[in-house]
């Protein structure tokens, strides 16, 4: 997704969808992407994963099925060395035509395979970003911008949203490599009011044909989560890994628990069960800590069975995610 150099190297590729009329999208241009590296030109909120597809479903037969229930504008077949992973990704015009996809499509069957549909989140952010976040000296509070036309900038955002209140800051996410938007930012009040303003007045807004989606975000100072400031500064307690995970190492004997290494540092747990449950249900997911009791860069996942961990090694380890390359194999308990 942006950094096709990648490819010769043994990371992930989409196969190139084909060509259709493409209206007020005319300017999405870039086809072919690796996995992990975040698209510039794709809508997360419109877009959904597929999984355990047949090696035989190509692009245009993902447009003829999800064309059925919405108006798609890419499909993209994941690939590694030119190889079929058994996964893609599919863009919708809306958010409510991904919805209906997952609705009618999650569990039916394309050939002779079950297939599951569900949203496509974008991989946690990477550390360049956690270094560029803002730091607030006074009150501070968050609204989540998403759906935003990728030629809206930060000033266009701070402009609209002055309307709703005194706007401190406000941030588009931009792509680590191709420096283009991503599609949705945030906008940073100094009173909980004018949030509350800013949802009711611009969710569902449109701007330049798309209604955008305001909502509370993760970030304000009155919130019982320590700030990016404060997060920096605070004393972490150690000693956090659970049983599940403390001790565990990768390069072990096969089973049903798969290591995974060199993630970035803020994947959460639910992270690693959106990620590797694109491959098979996750019967518990944790990531680890250090001895100061910080994120580690790695995790442990269960799978139901020994087969499922398998297919996991098989193909996502790797996986650039989130800027960084996966090391996945099976792990190793104390």
């Amino acid at each position: 997704r942006g950094r096709g150099g990648r490819g010769g190297r043994g990371g992930y590729r989409r196969e190139r969808s084909p060509r259709r009329p493409y209206n007020d999208f005319e300017d999405l241009k870039d086809r072919t992407a690796p996995v992990g590296s975040r698209e510039s030109d794709r809508n997360f909120s419109n877009s959904v994963f597929v999984g355990n597809l047949g090696f035989d479903v190509d692009s245009q037969r993902l447009r003829d099925v999800f064309g059925g229930v919405g108006d798609v504008i890419r499909a993209d077949v994941i690939t590694q060395r030119g190889r079929h992973r058994g996964m893609a990704t599919v863009e919708f015009a809306t958010r409510e035509d991904a919805d209906r996809a997952i609705d009618k499509l999650h569990q039916t069957k394309i050939g002779d395979r079950e297939i599951f549909v569900r949203h496509d989140n974008p991989p946690p952010e990477s550390d360049r970003e956690r270094e560029r976040k803002p730091k607030f000296a006074g009150p501070h509070y968050e609204v989540f911008v998403g759906n935003l036309p990728f030629s809206v900038r930060w000033q266009d955002l701070k402009d609209l949203f002055k309307e709703a209140g005194n706007v401190i800051r406000a941030d588009i996410k931009m792509d680590d490599y191709t420096h283009r938007s991503r599609g949705f930012g945030m906008v940073y009040f100094d009173n909980q009011d004018d949030v509350k303003a800013a949802i009711e007045r611009f969710n569902g807004y449109e701007m330049e044909g798309r209604a955008i989606d305001v909502r509370e975000g993760k970030i304000n100072s009155d919130s019982a989560a320590p700030t990016h400031l404060e997060r920096d500064e605070a004393p972490v307690a150690a000693n956090r890994n659970s049983d599940f995970t403390q001790g565990v190492e990768g390069d072990g004997e096969p089973s049903s628990i798969i290591y995974v290494d060199n993630l970035p540092f803020a994947t959460s747990n639910q992270d690693l069960i959106d990620l590797f449950g694109t491959i098979d249900t996750v019967s518990k997911a944790e990531v680890k800590y250090n001895e100061v009791g910080r994120a580690a860069g790695a995790g442990v996942v269960e799978y139901v069975n020994e087969p499922s961990a398998a297919a996991a090694i098989e193909s996502l380890n790797g996986y650039n995610y989130g800027g960084r390359d996966l090391k996945v194999t099976y792990a190793k308990r104390p």
